[in-house]
């Protein structure tokens, strides 16, 4: 059965509902890759909450939260920025830092119901772009960027020295 939901602006008596599926993201992130993605820690934990606090404090950044029968089942975090090339088309655009949709919830709509709610911020302020970066081990999340209209455009090396 396909959950109702809404799209919200969280409120501080959110923050803990949020910070428990930004756990399961960054968990699911240093299992899909090691390598570059760090293991939960006091630190990340404390750099986490202070993110969600000023997320929905300050919008630094912007975060809406999808919510069925209250309970929080997905977020995302997004900001408004410059390009760092000078010779790029895209100079202001909206860049999406940070989606997550709980395991259990997904295939539902609320990923695209959240994109979309960044894609309309954005629009509102005049951008004709969005940017986000995605793991390339992360194949379930290409599929739906894809699907969602992205075009992957610059790919990331990485080299340990």
């Amino acid at each position: 059965m396909i959950p109702s939901f809404t799209i919200e602006t969280p409120s501080l008596a959110d923050s803990s509902f949020i910070f428990e599926l930004f756990q399961k993201q960054f968990n699911f992130h240093h299992n899909l890759d090691s390598f570059y993605f760090i293991p939960l820690s006091q630190d990340l934990e404390k750099k986490i909450k202070i993110n969600i606090r000023n997320a929905i404090t300050q919008n630094t950044p912007y975060i809406k939260i999808a919510r069925s029968q209250e309970k929080i089942i997905g977020f995302i975090t997004y900001k408004e920025d410059e390009s760092e090339y000078f010779d790029s088309n895209i100079q202001e655009h909206g860049v999406i830092i940070e989606l997550y949709v709980d395991t259990s919830q997904r295939q539902h709509g609320i990923g695209k119901a959240l994109v979309k709610s960044a894609e309309s911020f954005f629009k509102s302020k005049g951008h004709k772009h969005i940017l986000l970066t995605a793991s390339s081990q992360n194949i379930p999340a290409a599929k739906f960027y894809k699907k969602e209209a992205f075009k992957e455009h610059l790919k990331t090396f990485i080299k340990e020295i």
